[in-house]
């Protein structure tokens, strides 16, 4: 159940982006805790040996998870969604946390191609993902060498 604005406890929101240590984290400090995903589920780019007790821990702590969630408007005292139906809701926030996904970051590859024979471009610099993808890309342009 989401705090009611006539609660006085603190509601913090997390917008989810990779793991939910930082819900977690902010949970431990007596907040209620919502986490709003835009995607119809959580984790799915996770090692399932790592998402389930990912999932387990933030039941555990009771961290709600709204999906198919549009984050519309943030202001000081609440934040502003949009539901799968359409439906614009508002919910008291004290506190938000936003992690709103990532992309690819590669600002050197040009400069190692003008200064190198041999440049093998890697992990995130090619598309974002996570540490299992790098080190795998890692290791094959190790092979190359």
């Amino acid at each position: 159940m989401i705090a009611s604005m006539h609660e006085v406890t603190p509601l913090s929101l997390f917008f989810f982006s990779k793991s939910g240590e930082t819900a977690e984290f902010i949970a431990q400090t007596n907040h209620d805790v919502t986490i709003l995903e835009m995607k119809p589920a959580i984790l799915t780019d996770m090692v399932v040996t790592n998402m389930i007790p990912n999932m387990e821990r933030l039941h555990q702590q009771q961290i709600k998870i709204v999906t198919n969630a549009t984050v519309s408007k943030i202001n000081e005292n609440a934040v502003s969604y949009k539901n799968a139906d359409g439906d614009e809701i508002a919910i008291p926030a004290s506190t938000v946390v936003s992690a709103f996904g990532y992309k690819a970051y590669n600002p050197l590859e040009n400069v190692a191609k003008e200064n190198c024979n041999e440049v093998y471009v890697i992990g995130s610099a090619v598309k974002a993902g996570n540490a299992l993808t790098a080190i795998q890309d890692g290791y094959q342009a190790g092979l190359k060498l």
